[in-house]
């Protein structure tokens, strides 16, 4: 029984001593819950939803290199229309990559969403758990006065332990709210983040399309005046090819006619060498007859 009662002494001793800190604990975080809040209404006085055709007309701006939204409207909007715009602005990004980005960009915005309502879900469950604590601590000490006739004592462990279920009832209430209204809020955002990261994507793509089908158009033509260049090309070498050719054949046809003028001379000479001849021979010949008739005579 010694041994019982001293870990129960114990026991008492830990949960006492747990006591302020839970109290402090519940009080850091109502003040918490109060600034959690004051950021909930700043940022509905601050939001406002778009509309596709503003949409639209944002992924307008962010192609060009500009930022549609500036200052605290749309938070996560605004910082995601940033980024891309950013992006936008870099000179010769190729873009597949450039879609890897903004996939890129959502995921880093979803993960900070997640962060930020992650600490009003803390709350949901960590604001009910100290109550409980800083209400359980004080009934110890409570049935002690109880059974000693302490009514003050009683009244007093008791208050603090109805006043911190209480508290942390608050707690997890408000933070519950909190975190439901901003997870409506940032489902939308992403909705209009994811919106506008596709159509650009598809944009961008259909950019891409039209250069291959301007590309295919160009290197048609290219091959078309290629073609034609051959062609001309062609012309020129069969022309080329008929003037050399009436060339070599008027060159023969010279060359010929000169061979014939040449053969017809030699023949000419040739005939005008054996008239003379002839005439030699027949000079010749009459003389002989004079010298031989001179012979004669002198006989």
């Amino acid at each position: 029984m010694d041994f019982q009662e001293e870990l129960m002494r114990i026991l008492l001793a830990i949960s006492n001593a747990l006591l302020y800190p839970v109290l402090i604990l519940l009080i850091i975080l109502v003040a918490v819950t109060f600034l959690f809040i004051g950021e909930l209404l700043a940022e509905y006085a601050n939001r406002k939803k778009r509309s596709t055709d503003e949409i639209d007309e944002d992924v307008k701006k962010i192609k060009n290199g500009r930022n549609p939204l500036s200052g605290p409207e749309n938070n996560h909007l605004s910082i995601f229309y940033g980024q891309i715009a950013r992006l936008m602005s870099e000179d010769n990004i190729n873009k597949k990559i450039l879609t890897t980005k903004i996939e890129r960009l959502l995921q880093d915005r979803e993960r900070e969403i997640a962060k930020r309502l992650e600490k009003t879900r803390i709350l949901i469950k960590i604001g009910p758990m100290l109550g409980l604590m800083g209400t359980l601590i004080p009934l110890g000490p409570a049935l002690i006065g109880l059974s000693e006739g302490k009514l003050e004592e009683l009244s007093s462990n008791l208050m603090i332990a109805f006043t911190s279920t209480v508290v942390g009832l608050l707690i997890g209430g408000v933070s519950m709210v909190i975190t439901s209204i901003r997870r409506r809020w940032y489902r939308q955002d992403m909705d209009d983040m994811e919106y506008a990261a596709e159509i650009l994507v598809e944009m961008i793509e259909g950019e891409e399309v039209e250069e291959k089908a301007k590309g295919k158009s160009a290197k048609g033509e290219n091959d078309k005046l290629e073609k034609e260049d051959e062609e001309e090309k062609a012309k020129d070498e069969e022309e080329r090819a008929k003037d050399e050719e009436e060339e070599r054949a008027k060159d023969e046809e010279e060359r010929a006619k000169d061979k014939e003028e040449e053969r017809a001379k030699d023949e000419e000479e040739r005939a005008k060498d054996e008239e003379e001849k002839l005439e030699r021979g027949e000079k010749r010949e009459k003389h002989d007859n004079e010298k031989q008739r001179l012979e004669m005579k002198k006989r």
